[in-house]
């Protein structure tokens, strides 16, 4: 699936796509494929509101002693997500 769009979105990388040149496909918008920066580890160079969820994510797991599934309920999101999130971001529990 291709999107064009002319309203300015951000790809996961961070980079405005605001032409109508410009084409975003679905794995700009995954969140389970992990970022990786060009030394090949993990990406972090997250944009301010995946940075913002990241250390949610970071200090509720400290919270409940590492306990994804009570982690994912006080975030309000399933336990799947929680999983995709902690893989994306590079997390390590």
């Amino acid at each position: 699936m291709i999107i064009e769009q002319s309203a300015p979105i951000f790809n996961k990388k961070g980079i405005a796509a605001t032409a109508m040149s410009d084409i975003m496909d679905a794995t700009d918008l995954s969140i389970t494929n992990v970022r990786r920066d060009s030394d090949g580890g993990p990406d972090t160079n997250f944009t301010l509101l995946e940075g913002v969820e990241r250390n949610a994510i970071v200090q509720m797991l400290k919270e409940t002693g590492g306990n994804k599934l009570e982690t994912a309920k006080r975030l309000g999101i399933g336990r799947q997500t929680l999983y995709n999130k902690i893989k994306a971001y590079g997390i390590e529990v």
